[in-house]
């Protein structure tokens, strides 16, 4: 449910507050209950529904690295994946917050030209929010800002980089798409791995290499990508 917390309220403000969230009440649950073509729009208002707290830990501690470590996060989108998220940053910014640069919304080149120079000597991450990543505009500015992060941060840009998107979305279906290749072929690697094993005991030293030979260096390729080792 959304909340109101104001702090340093008089006892009279206090009241005064109250009384204007009770006159309005009927407005929230208007609004609350929408239009039909609206309800997958309306998650923010019951985050407890869709983000537990383990989701919520994760968030909190992620944008706490963020802040202690970026000049300036980028924040892509379009329409409403930009305005509500603008509205948001102005009202609830703090001093000392990283700057926040705007893209996405624009295909003039000399606009993503001054927001790239914006970025120059400036420790960054970006986030490219969308309700189904087929948008034009904030898809050509992800696309040049990836490539800016890949460029600046090598194998650690991935770190660095956010996409936010629907449950539903082309997003949530590419990554499970991804995710069963990324699976399999790891699983693929394992087997080979196993089987190159096996070859050096004797009862197998018949039988053929099948794809095993390469299974070593291909394995430490795989899990050097995803295993910090300086993090064990």
């Amino acid at each position: 449910m959304l909340n109101l917390i104001l702090h340093n309220q008089s006892e009279e403000q206090k009241q005064a507050v109250e009384g204007i969230m009770k006159s309005k009440e009927s407005v929230l649950n208007e609004a609350k209950a929408g239009e039909k073509c609206y309800a997958d729009s309306q998650g923010w208002l019951d985050t407890e529904e869709w983000a537990d707290d383990a989701k919520l830990k994760h968030l909190e501690e992620f944008a706490k690295e963020i802040r202690a470590n970026a000049d300036a996060f980028v924040l892509i989108g379009v329409g409403g994946s930009n305005n509500a998220a603008r509205s948001v940053v102005e009202a609830l910014r703090e001093d000392g917050a990283p700057e926040i640069i705007y893209a996405g919304n624009t295909l003039s080149p000399d606009a993503l030209n001054r927001m790239m120079k914006k970025l120059e000597g400036k420790s960054i991450y970006i986030d490219c929010i969308a309700k189904n990543f087929e948008t034009l505009e904030p898809g050509s500015s992800f696309r040049i800002l990836r490539q800016y992060m890949e460029k600046t941060y090598g194998e650690e840009a991935h770190k660095r980089i956010i996409a936010t998107g629907t449950i539903g979305s082309s997003l949530e279906e590419f990554t499970a798409v991804t995710d069963k290749l990324y699976l399999d072929n790891m699983k693929r690697v394992r087997d080979d791995l196993a089987w190159f094993i096996n070859k050096f005991d004797y009862k197998y030293k018949d039988e053929p290499w099948k794809n095993a030979r390469d299974s070593v260096i291909r394995s430490v390729t795989k899990t050097n990508s995803i295993i910090d080792v300086s993090e064990k």
